[in-house]
């Protein structure tokens, strides 16, 4: 029986032969987790300056989106601004052509004034004083005008016949 039970020295050999492993692997585990402490560290860190990024290129595109927004808005008020000024101008120039009451013309001669456009007012067809009288200038008629007892139809060239047949259609 003996021979078959260790010596003591064998096991203690043995026992310190086991604890050398578990320290061994101890040392190996502690030098594992920090790595991985360190590792888990290093991502959070980028992690964090992956959102710091991505926020402030978020930021930076919104910035854009409402700048575009804005000078879209400025061009479209722009664009009234100068269709408005357009249109002003235009009925500048249309009041500009257009003969003012005062200054309309009578019906005989090429006269302008209060007493042509009283009888423009009254419309009376006729001829103010200053024809009446008989001053009316040689050639002074305006295209347009006629003179007293004139009718338009003679002043007028005639359609032909087959002009007024296209215009009964």
């Amino acid at each position: 029986m003996r021979e078959l039970a260790t010596s003591p020295t064998r096991l203690l050999e043995d026992m310190a032969g086991y604890m050398n492993g578990v320290h061994a692997q101890r040392v190996d585990d502690l030098a594992t987790k920090r790595e991985r402490e360190a590792r888990r560290r290093r991502m959070l860190v980028e992690q964090q300056a992956a959102a710091h990024e991505a926020e402030r290129k978020a930021e930076a595109e919104a910035l854009l989106q409402e700048l575009a927004r804005t000078v879209a808005e400025e061009q479209q008020v722009a664009a009234q601004l100068w269709q408005t000024a357009q249109d002003k101008e235009v009925s500048l120039a249309f009041h500009q052509r257009k003969p003012r009451r005062a200054e309309r013309v009578c019906l005989v001669g090429a006269h302008t004034g209060p007493a042509a456009a009283a009888f423009v007012a009254r419309r009376r067809p006729g001829p103010c004083a200053s024809c009446a009288s008989g001053s009316t200038p040689s050639g002074a008629l305006r295209s347009g005008t006629r003179r007293f007892g004139a009718s338009w139809s003679s002043t007028r060239p005639r359609a032909s016949s087959t002009t007024r047949k296209r215009r009964t259609r």
